[in-house]
């Protein structure tokens, strides 16, 4: 039985990968980020999709599931900057009306700007001013609540695996799961609305007209934008 166990044995088919392949992968996947950032950013919106893969390979880490970052070591001393806490600390500094922090809580990293169109309000990124933007060690900002809605709430985590769990990103389930995210990707946010052809805050509920949407998509190349930021700080 001894020899049996040690003929059939497989252990001398695996490899253990050396810090070189892994930092080449890395690399690779950095490539992946901003070659889907750049299709995002010329109109390619579902390009988002396959920005939450690409940033779930660099960042997630479960059971046997080990992030890039981690393998490497990064992941402890890597910070990333935070879109949100840019944005609410400029308003709070008293340059905005009162009802604007709320609006960047609910909105999540993505929102200081709106654009119209004809089917409503779309999001819009902001990628101004990154070097004031607060830095922060990567697990406040990975479960950092970027979107509060009654019906559910989204942090940078939740958003990429639901995006690339179960809608498209690396599998499509027939039932999302995630009722903050299931509300921002299918229905909108209510509460930011194309009302009288003009974008129009509403900040106590729903408001009348076309609900914001791509929401979810514009978080995760916002997201994207805030990781790249970091890798290019460590000379990636």
């Amino acid at each position: 039985m001894k020899f049996y166990r040690a003929y059939f044995s497989t252990e001398h088919l695996m490899h253990r990968r050396q810090r070189s392949e892994i930092l080449s992968q890395l690399e690779v996947q950095i490539s992946f980020l901003r070659k889907s950032a750049a299709l995002y950013d010329s109109g390619d919106f579902e390009e988002a999709r396959r920005l939450s893969s690409t940033i779930h390979i660099i960042c997630y880490d479960k059971g046997r599931t080990v992030s890039l970052l981690s393998q490497l070591g990064f992941k402890s001393s890597i910070m990333l900057p935070c879109s949100r806490r840019h944005i609410e600390s400029v308003f709070m500094a008293g340059s905005a009306i009162l009802k604007v922090p709320m609006v960047v809580e609910r909105l999540g990293p993505l929102l200081c700007m709106k654009k119209n169109d004809a089917d409503g309000i779309h999001c819009a990124n902001n990628f101004e001013g990154v070097e004031n933007f607060p830095r922060v060690r990567f697990e406040v900002w990975w479960k950092d609540i970027i979107w509060r809605h009654p019906e559910g709430e989204l942090t940078r985590e939740s958003l990429i695996l639901s995006m690339r769990d179960q809608d498209g990103g690396s599998h499509y389930d027939g039932q999302l799961n995630d009722s903050g995210y299931n509300r921002l990707a299918r229905l909108g946010d209510d509460r930011v609305t194309l009302h009288n052809g003009k974008p129009s805050i509403w900040t106590h509920g729903a408001g009348p007209g076309k609900p914001l949407m791509n929401g979810h998509h514009a978080s995760v190349r916002q997201i994207a934008f805030e990781l790249d930021e970091a890798l290019k700080a460590l000379n990636l």
